[in-house]
Order: structure tokens, then sequence, then C-alpha cells
């Protein structure tokens, strides 16, 4: 029939383009990339475009209730006059703030890896990350399933950086609707320049909270030695914001 015929003439049309993909990069001989049916995947990575919108507004509005009711019912000068004031109870909150938002990020990482596997049915698990077309350049040793986990744990680790930089910088901003408004921010930030400086998104929380913005970087640099710089990055940003946040709120003015 008709619609047969089309199928097949489209299946010839993809099974050509993936031999010219192939044939024009230099992949491990060891390892050569694979024909298989490569959608259930590409729908799975293609939702990775995007931070997981519910996850880091749960985290927002956790860390925007932490220290600025404090701040708002006038109660820090009270609270820092306690015996562990200063320094026991600023270092539990963000402990207990920490627990709170790995708990979070697992329970959304556990939960999207068990949904798609019943939904998609994800088959041939061991092929190679490079026989995706979305990743036809990529120069990563790793199967499809491992380049799954590995942008699950980039998340995971973006949500707790994005969620304890803006829990720092609540203890300058005081209010939660100027942290409510900082936040969105940082997110809408990198969608101005996605056209400019797509690889160097990879560098904002935007990027770590994508997932597929650090493999794309990772594409783009080609080197292993240069992947971990956006982490390095971002972890460095957070850390001089918690040492400037512990000193603001250990020396906050008291209300007269």
């Amino acid at each position: 029939s008709y619609d047969k015929a089309l199928t097949q003439k489209n299946s010839l049309e993809i099974f050509y383009e993936k031999q010219a993909q192939f044939n024009a990069l230099d992949y491990p001989a060891d390892n050569p990339p694979h024909y298989f049916y490569e959608y259930t995947w590409h729908t799975v990575f293609a939702t990775y475009q995007y931070p997981d919108l519910p996850a880091v507004a749960a985290v927002i509005l956790l860390a925007a209730l932490v220290f600025c009711p404090e701040y708002a019912g006038r109660t820090v000068a009270t609270i820092l006059t306690t015996k562990n004031g200063r320094g026991a109870t600023f270092a539990a909150k963000y402990t207990v703030f920490i627990g709170a938002t790995l708990f979070l990020g697992l329970a959304c990482c556990l939960a999207e890896y068990i949904g798609y596997q019943a939904k998609f049915a994800l088959m041939e698990p061991d092929t190679p990350l490079y026989s995706l077309s979305i990743f036809s350049d990529l120069p990563l040793p790793v199967s499809v399933m491992e380049g799954w986990r590995a942008v699950l744990s980039i998340r995971l680790a973006g949500l707790l950086l994005f969620g304890l930089f803006i829990l720092s910088l609540s203890v300058f901003m005081q209010k939660a609707a100027y942290t409510f408004f900082l936040a969105a921010g940082l997110l809408i930030l990198p969608f101005l320049f996605s056209g400019i400086l797509p690889t160097y998104q990879a560098f904002t929380f935007f990027g770590m909270l994508s997932g597929n913005l650090f493999l794309y970087f990772f594409q783009a640099c080609r080197a292993a030695a240069f992947w971990a710089l956006p982490l390095l990055f971002s972890s460095l940003l957070v850390a001089l914001a918690l040492f400037w946040a512990c000193r603001r709120y250990a020396y906050s003015r008291r209300p007269y």
C-alpha cells in the first residue's frame, strides 16, 4: 500500500542520514555508534532542555521561608542573643535545608527514572550516547543509560547549589518577595542570551538545572578537563554567598 511504501521510504532516508552522520565523524573503533530506534531516548533527553519548574519553585519557597520571616518579625536580634544563635542555629538551618532539598531532588529524579522507564519501555540502554542525533558530536564514551543518569545527577547538584545560593541571598534580601524576584531573574536571564552564548549557559544555574546544557558544553569544548569548570564556578559562587551570608546574619543590626 501507499502508506507502507511511504514508511519504508522514510526509514531508508533516516538510515542514509544516520550513515552519513556516522561516516562524517571519528568514533572509537572498539565502540562504534549503533543504528537503533532512538526516538524514545530522544524524547527523554529532550525533556531536560529546561529545569524541573515545580521542584525549583518548591526550593525557592523553602529558601524564602528560612530567614525572611525572622527579618519580617524582627526576631533576628533576639535569636542572636541566645547561646547558639550566631553559629549552631545558623548551621542547623542550612543543614535542614540541604536535607530537604536533597530529599526533594532525589524524589523527583527517582520519579522521572521510574516513570520514563515505564512509559517508553526504553530499550538498548548500552548503546553509546553519541548514537543519538542530538549528541552525535559528543566524544563521551558512555551509554545512553549512563548519560541519562549523569544528567539526573547534574540536575540534582544544580537544584542543591541553586537552593543554597538563593538561601544565602535571602539573608541580604530579608524579604520573601525580593527573594522570589531575584530567583526568577536568575532563571530567566539565560533566556535573553540563548541565541548569543548558548555554550556558556552551562555556567549559569539554569544550565545545571536543565542538565543537557552540560552535555552540550562538553560537546563544544571537546575536552574532559573542562567539563567540571561550570560546576566549580557555581560551587565558588555558592561558597562566596554562604560566607557573606554568615557574616551578614551574625552581625545583623538590632532594631531600635
